[in-house]
C-alpha cells in the first residue's frame, strides 16, 4: 500500500481553493452579508459541499489504529495542533475586531474558527471509537458493531442538540455541537471506509463517478431553471464529495504541470486544518 496518496493532496488543494473562493464571495463581494451572498449561485454551491469535503478528507488521512495506547499523549498532540491555534488566532482576531472572549467562545461559529474546535472534538470521538472497537475486533460481526457504535454516538449528539437554539448561550453552542452533528457523518464514514480499506474501491468504481456526475448535473440544471430541490443540503453534498474524489483519483498517477502544482499546494497547506497521522 502506498505511503501517501496524491489524490488526497489534490483534494486538499481543491478544498482550500473552494474555501478561499467562498470567502471572497462573502466578504469581498458582499461585505460579509450572508443573505446577500446566498443570492449568488456560486456561493450557494460552494457552501453546500466545501466543508463536507474538508471533513471527509480529514477522516481519510487518519491512520487506523491496530492498537490504541497512549491516548492522553495523542490527545495532547491534537490539542497543540488544533486548540492552541484555535485560541491563539481566534483571540487575536477577537481583539482586533473589538470583541470579548465571551463573544468569541459562546457562539457556534466562533468568529469563523469553529472548524478547529470541531475537528478536535472529532478526534476525541474517534479515539473513543477506536478504543471500544479493540474490544470486539476479533468478533465475527465486528463491522456491524462498528456501525452500531457510530450510529449510537451520532444519535447521542442529536439528542444533546434537541431543541437547542443556535443563538442562545449554552454549553452546546460553546462546543459548536450543531456543527459536530452536521459533519459527523462525513468524518466517520471516511473513518470506516479507511478502516476496512474501501476508499479506493469506492472512488475507483466507475459507477460512483457516473452516478455522482448524473446527480450533480441534474441538481445544477434544476437550480439554473429555478426549480427548488427538497432537502438538497442533506443529500447533494454526498454526491459532490463522491464526484470530487472520483475525478481526482483518476489523476493519481498522472504527472504534469497541473498535478505538480496541486501536489505542491496540497503537501504544504492545511497542516493545521487537516493533521496527517500517516496515509498508511
Amino acid at each position: 500500500m502506498k505511503s501517501r496518496y496524491n489524490y488526497l493532496d489534490y483534494s486538499k488543494t481543491l478544498a482550500i481553493i473552494l474555501v478561499v473562493t467562498g470567502h471572497l464571495c462573502l466578504f469581498a463581494i458582499n461585505d460579509g452579508d450572508v443573505a446577500s451572498a446566498d443570492k449568488m449561485r456560486l456561493y450557494r454551491v460552494l457552501t453546500m459541499f466545501q466543508m463536507p469535503l474538508f471533513f471527509f478528507i480529514s477522516g481519510c488521512v487518519i491512520k487506523s489504529e491496530n492498537k490504541v495506547d497512549n491516548i492522553s499523549n495523542k490527545m495532547y498532540v491534537k490539542f497543540r495542533q488544533l486548540i492552541v491555534p484555535f485560541l491563539f488566532f481566534g483571540l487575536i482576531y477577537t481583539y482586533f475586531v473589538n470583541k470579548t472572549f465571551i463573544d468569541f467562545i459562546s457562539p457556534v461559529m466562533k468568529l469563523g474558527y469553529w472548524y478547529l474546535l470541531v475537528l478536535f472534538e472529532f478526534y476525541i470521538l474517534y479515539y473513543l471509537f477506536a478504543w471500544l472497537s479493540q474490544m470486539y475486533k476479533k468478533f465475527q460481526y465486528s463491522k456491524i458493531i462498528d456501525l452500531l457504535f457510530v450510529t449510537i454516538i451520532y444519535c447521542s449528539i442529536r439528542l444533546l442538540n434537541k431543541e437547542v437554539d443556535i443563538n442562545q448561550n449554552c454549553w452546546q453552542n460553546t462546543l459548536s455541537l450543531i456543527q459536530v452533528q452536521r459533519y459527523f457523518p462525513y468524518f466517520f464514514l471516511a473513518i470506516l471506509l479507511r478502516k476496512y480499506a474501501m476508499i479506493e474501491k469506492v472512488f475507483t468504481n466507475r459507477y460512483t463517478l457516473y452516478v455522482s456526475v448524473s446527480i450533480c448535473v441534474t441538481v445544477v440544471t434544476l437550480d439554473l431553471l429555478g426549480i427548488d430541490i427538497p432537502l438538497k443540503g442533506y443529500w447533494v453534498p454526498w454526491f459532490c464529495v463522491g464526484l470530487t474524489l472520483s475525478v481526482l483519483y483518476r489523476f493519481e498517477n498522472i504527472e504534469n504541470i497541473f498535478t505538480k502544482g496541486m501536489l505542491f499546494i496540497g503537501q504544504r497547506t492545511l497542516d493545521t486544518l487537516i493533521p496527517q497521522d500517516d496515509y498508511k
